[in-house]
Formats: C-alpha cells, sequence, structure tokens
C-alpha cells in the first residue's frame, strides 16, 4: 500500500485505519458504487509543542498528529513524536498531504538519530497510500465489528 521505503532503515511508525459507518456504507454496501475520496476526503495535521524537564535540563517535544476524514469521519490517524533539547534532537517528524488528482495521500517520516546515544543516523522516508483502498480498508473494519457484536 506504501512505496518509496529504504529497504534497511524502515521507521517503526505505523498509521491506524478507523472504522467507519460512511466508509461502510459507501465502500462495503453500495460496492464501492459512491466512493469518491477526491471530494469526500479532508486532511487535518495538528503539531503541539510540549516542554518538561529532563536528566540534562528542559526538553521540548513536539507532536505530530494526521487524521484523515472521510465524510466526515476519521478513517486514518498517523501521529509521531519528537523531542529536542540543547545538545541533540530525536525521535519522528511527519508531513502529510493529499493529492486528489491521483487520488493518493503522500505521508513524509522523518527520522532523527541522536548522536550521543550512538544512532546519530537521519533519514526520510515516503509513503503513498491509495485513498479508495484505505476508505475499503475503512469499511472493511466497520464491518468485521458489525460481524462481531
Amino acid at each position: 500500500m506504501y512505496s518509496s521505503i529504504p529497504s534497511q532503515r524502515v521507521a517503526t511508525i505505523d498509521s491506524s485505519i478507523l472504522p467507519s459507518d460512511q466508509a461502510y456504507i459507501d465502500a462495503i454496501i453500495d460496492h464501492g458504487a459512491k466512493v469518491s475520496p477526491s471530494r469526500l476526503c479532508c486532511l487535518e495535521s495538528l503539531s503541539d509543542k510540549v516542554s518538561k524537564m529532563g536528566n540534562n535540563g528542559e526538553e521540548f517535544g513536539v507532536v505530530c498528529t494526521h487524521k484523515l476524514y472521510y465524510r466526515g469521519e476519521i478513517i486514518w490517524l498517523l501521529q509521531t513524536r519528537s523531542s529536542f533539547n540543547r545538545r541533540a534532537s530525536w525521535g519522528h517528524g511527519s508531513s502529510c498531504r493529499i493529492n486528489k488528482k491521483k487520488g493518493i495521500l503522500r505521508v513524509r517520516l522523518v527520522h532523527k538519530g541522536r548522536d550521543s546515544l550512538g544512532n546519530g543516523h537521519n533519514f526520510i522516508e515516503s509513503r503513498e497510500y491509495i485513498l479508495a483502498e484505505m476508505i475499503r480498508r475503512s469499511g472493511q473494519a466497520r464491518a468485521n465489528e458489525v460481524m462481531y457484536c
């Protein structure tokens, strides 16, 4: 479902497909007849800065949250965290955007290694998700909930 991932440096970041009633109706019950990701998908990206006192003084963190909506319901969620202080930065950053013409969601993940821990490598990973497939999987997740209730 995603591509362009470096073979030996895959970030340990997973996104979640969430069950959706709207996706269930459109993708499963109506067999995809009403699925229109170009018009009905919306992306929300938020970034929150937090601070705390760590062992080496004050430490800051950034939490990035990305949500993909289909007909007003969240169908996909990704959250990354990174931290920094005066000496180093570490963790993961992220950015997302929708290409409505191609019907894909592009995700850019940045891994920031911490030199003082021996993992001072940085790399960028790009993922592409097909919106129609994400809607179908969200609808299937809802169908599975209905079956097992």
